[in-house]
């Protein structure tokens, strides 16, 4: 757009490497040909694109012409955003399909001389995940949304073209060993889901969850109480996400002293989940492998003596928890909405035979995951490296 720097080491303004920048169309619903269409809910955690799900939109045929996506191109999301995600995701365009960016978006096509579109790509995302967006957005009622005027004067660091297709080789690498990692993790789960069926599909003896198992709430304990750290976990629902907790809690960000847990401990063993809002959607089960204690937007159900945790977990596995949420405003699940749930109830030795196996494929996860946990790592030490 202006004329390239002189010092490729030097830090630029994001306009300088920039070939062109538009926005997205979305076109009408219905016409006699339909273009696919990317929206924000196609961007996967990683930066890459769901191809598979795009809206398809009647748009002008040369608007099609003008703004069709190539293979290097950057989507970046410019309104948008959530009350704990600012705006200014970015994707990478990997495909040589036709497709559009929705109108919520910006295509970044950089200039192939001055800048390697993965790497400009990369260190996007890297500033993202920094909030280094926010002097260049504006908050709309529900929406924030980046001024594209301000956006285009952020400054990038731009080493020799060389360097940038080096670093960013590396970083891809290293992207694709994580996807690899992360499929054998999905595979490791089907494989318990599937052997569940197996075992379990023909079981005669069905009674509701009630019946087997309690149900408990978490539990709004005093801020003062809260500590760094103390006897008891007090897990929160962003605690399902930390690192170790795949599949059960072992960490939790805030703790309680012994005399704040006493009235609201939740046993080991029993399985814990969202209890309302968007969380729910998550579709997150987790196992509390100590006692602990829960806030209120989490609860449990705690299996008695004819049910063992690793079969209980999978038998919610098989489930989305926004099929039982009630249907009020703010999504909720109560106890009267698991207390009629038919589960399969084997006798206890499959139910073991089962816990066995689980518990042999969770040791494989565990390996797994620390894996993809190294990966990641040696990921942001790289991008710190490359992008600060």
């Amino acid at each position: 757009m202006a004329d390239k720097p002189r010092f490729g080491g030097e830090k630029v303004k994001l306009g300088e490497v920039l070939a062109a920048s538009f926005s997205g169309e979305w076109g009408s619903e219905s016409g006699d040909e339909l273009t696919p269409v990317l929206r924000t809910a196609n961007f996967n955690d990683d930066g890459s694109l769901d191809y598979s799900t795009p809206a398809m939109r009647c748009i002008p045929k040369l608007k099609v012409e003008k703004k069709a996506l190539r293979r290097g191109d950057v989507i970046l999301e410019k309104s948008g955003g959530a009350p704990n995600r600012p705006v200014g995701m970015v994707a990478y365009y990997e495909s040589d399909g036709l497709a559009l960016c929705s109108n919520f978006n910006q295509t970044l096509r950089f200039d192939g001389e001055a800048a390697d579109s993965r790497y400009m790509f990369y260190q996007l995302r890297w500033l993202h995940d920094r909030s280094a967006f926010a002097h260049c957005t504006r908050k709309t009622t529900g929406l924030q949304n980046l001024q594209m005027k301000a956006f285009v004067n952020l400054k990038v660091k731009r080493p020799p073209i060389q360097v940038q297709a080096a670093e960013s080789s590396t970083l891809h690498a290293i992207t694709e060993l994580v996807k690899l990692q992360r499929a054998k993790l999905s595979l490791l789960d089907a494989l318990v889901k599937s052997r569940f069926v197996e075992m379990f599909e023909k079981c005669d003896v069905r009674v509701s969850l009630g019946k087997v198992c309690s149900f408990r709430s978490g539990k709004t304990l005093p801020k003062d109480k809260e500590m760094s750290s103390g006897d008891f976990l007090y897990a929160k629902v962003g605690d399902l996400n930390l690192p170790g907790n795949e599949t059960r809690i072992r960490f939790s960000r805030t703790y309680v002293d012994a005399a704040t847990a006493k009235s609201c401990l939740i046993p080991k063993g029993a399985v814990v989940f969202p209890k309302r809002g968007g969380a729910i959607g998550t579709n997150k089960k987790r196992v509390a492998s100590e006692d602990c204690c829960l806030d209120l937007n989490l609860m449990s159900v705690i299996p008695g003596v004819e049910i063992c945790t690793e079969y209980l977990l999978a038998w919610f596995e098989q489930m989305d928890l926004a099929d039982i949420a009630n249907g009020s405003t703010v999504p909720q699940i109560n106890n009267k909405d698991l207390d009629p749930l038919i589960i399969p109830l084997p006798k206890m030795e499959l139910q073991q035979e089962f816990a066995a196996f689980a518990s042999q494929v969770d040791k494989s996860r565990f390996v797994v995951q620390q894996q993809i946990d190294k990966l990641q790592t040696l990921y942001d030490s790289l991008a710190q490296e490359y992008f600060a």
